[in-house]
């Protein structure tokens, strides 16, 4: 792991709130993908005419694409603190911050797409890119 791994919210009036701004100030420190972080890989399921690439995200990592671009995530489930609820935060290359509140399950949260053709990077993944549990977009985070 390159992040501490946990947050208290403990007593707090709105816990939710308390762990996404420690995910965010977490991945603000991030400029760059270290060389022991964990990187997830897509995954291509095409046969006939199904067509469906995703990205399986456990915990915390990275994906890189070929552009240069890339994404590092933090995930929390609502297994783990019903309060803070399942959120999935990104932050990519570009200092864009994003959430996603779909669902995770076992620790891993999927992210696909049925679109062909698409040319992968930070921009394209958080525009087409949806949870597989429950077809949650991704927001992005207007920080103050």
């Amino acid at each position: 792991m390159f992040f501490p791994s946990t947050v208290s919210c403990k007593n707090s009036p709105n816990p939710k709130q308390v762990w996404m701004d420690y995910a965010v100030k977490r991945l603000s420190s991030v400029d760059s993908v270290p060389e022991t972080a964990r990187v997830f890989a897509q995954q291509l399921t095409a046969f006939n005419d199904f067509y469906k690439l995703e990205f399986q995200v456990r915990g915390e990592g990275f994906i890189r694409f070929d552009n240069g671009d890339w994404i590092c995530f933090i995930t929390h489930s609502s297994h783990d603190n019903e309060e803070i609820g399942d959120v999935t935060v990104a932050r990519d290359n570009h200092g864009r911050i994003f959430y996603n509140k779909g669902h995770i399950c076992g620790g891993v949260i999927s992210f696909f797409t049925k679109e062909r053709n698409v040319k992968l990077n930070a921009h394209t993944f958080f525009d087409i890119f949806l949870s597989d549990s429950d077809n949650e977009v991704w927001v992005q985070m207007i920080l103050h």
